[in-house]
C-alpha cells in the first residue's frame, strides 16, 4: 500500500510538472514571475523556456529514456536480489524490488542527497514488517545501499580519475 500511495502521489505531481512546462503559456508566465526575484535576475539572467525541454520530451527520445531507466533500475533490482539471498534471505524478486525501489522513492521525495537517512529508514520499516528482526533489516538496508548506490559511486569516481588522466 505505502508504494501504490508513492506511485500514485508522484505519477499526479510529475504529469502537473510535465504538463505546466509543457504549455508555452504557463511557462513564459511562470519566468516572468520568477525573472522580478531580484535575486534571479541579477545572478540567473537567461533563464527561460528552452529547446531542450521540448527535444526530451518528443516521444522517441522519452519512450528511449523510459526503456533505459527500466534496464538500469532492473539491474538495481537485481543486484539488491542477490545481496538478500547472500544472507539467506528470499523474499522474492518482486517484493524486493519493490521494498527497494519504494524506500529509494520515499529518499528521493525527500529531497535530500541520496535519500540519505530517508531510504534507510523506509527501508527497514517496510523489512521489518515482512517478519524480519531490525539487525537483519538494517544489515540488509547497509548492504544494499553499498551494492548500489555506493558501488556506482565509486566505480565512477575511479572511472573519471582514469578518464581525467589520459586527457592530460
Amino acid at each position: 500500500m505505502v508504494s501504490v500511495s508513492l506511485i500514485v502521489i508522484s505519477s499526479i505531481l510529475l504529469g502537473c510538472l510535465y504538463l505546466v512546462i509543457k504549455s508555452q503559456k504557463i511557462s513564459l508566465a511562470f519566468y516572468s514571475k520568477i525573472l522580478k526575484i531580484n535575486f534571479i535576475s541579477k545572478n540567473f539572467p537567461n533563464i527561460g523556456p528552452s529547446e531542450s525541454f521540448s527535444i526530451l520530451t518528443k516521444l522517441k527520445n522519452m519512450t528511449r529514456g523510459w526503456l533505459l531507466s527500466i534496464l538500469g533500475w532492473s539491474v538495481d533490482s537485481f543486484a539488491v536480489y542477490v545481496v538478500f539471498l547472500a544472507l539467506n534471505i528470499d523474499l522474492g524478486y518482486l517484493l524486493t524490488s519493490q521494498i527497494y525501489l519504494t524506500s529509494l522513492g520515499y529518499g528521493i521525495l525527500s529531497l535530500l542527497p541520496g535519500g540519505i537517512g530517508v531510504s534507510e529508514g523506509v527501508a527497514d520499516f517496510l523489512l521489518v514488517r515482512q517478519g524480519l528482526d531490525l539487525s537483519v533489516a538494517s544489515s540488509l538496508v547497509i548492504l544494499m545501499r553499498l551494492s548500489t548506490l555506493w558501488f556506482a559511486t565509486i566505480t565512477g569516481i575511479i572511472f573519471t580519475r582514469i578518464v581525467l588522466k589520459q586527457k592530460i
